[in-house]
Order: structure tokens, then C-alpha cells, then sequence
């Protein structure tokens, strides 16, 4: 579940970064072609300016659950040597 996790957070980082980079090419394209009245592209107004960014939620979940399971495999690894002894 360790190694899952992990490779679900770089994942998610990997995607979130390529989404990042597709949005600022969009926005360059944009500006250069003077439609931003056409395109809704961080221009978030009223009540759903409150809500947060959704391209956090995979990353922010597989943190937690990486050092979730990362201190599981810790807790049992000393639970385990201490019975040894």
C-alpha cells in the first residue's frame, strides 16, 4: 500500500503539473489572439470564487494517505522488533 500510494502522489503531481502548464499555454494563446471574453480562464467571480481548487484534492489525498501508510509500516516494524526480542 506504501509503494501504491507514493506512485499515486508523484502521479497526481505529474498530472497536476502538466495541467498547470497546459492552462498557461492556453492563457498565452489567449492573450496573444485578444478573445478573453471567450475563455474563462482563472476568472472565477461571485460563489464560486469560495470553493477550492480541485486539482489539490489527488495530491493532498495521496500525501496523507502515503504517511498514513508509511507510519503504519514503521509502527508495525517496531511493534515487530520489540516482540522479537
Amino acid at each position: 500500500m506504501c509503494v501504491f500510494s507514493i506512485i499515486g502522489l508523484l502521479t497526481s503531481l505529474r498530472l497536476k503539473a502538466e495541467l498547470e502548464e497546459c492552462l498557461a499555454k492556453i492563457q498565452s494563446m489567449v492573450a496573444q489572439t485578444n478573445e478573453k471574453e471567450f475563455v474563462a480562464l482563472r476568472q472565477s467571480e461571485g460563489d464560486l470564487s469560495r470553493y477550492p481548487k480541485f486539482r489539490w484534492i489527488f495530491p493532498v489525498f495521496f500525501s496523507l494517505a502515503s504517511g498514513g501508510f508509511v507510519s503504519l509500516l514503521v509502527y508495525r516494524l517496531l511493534v515487530g522488533m520489540r516482540m522479537m526480542r
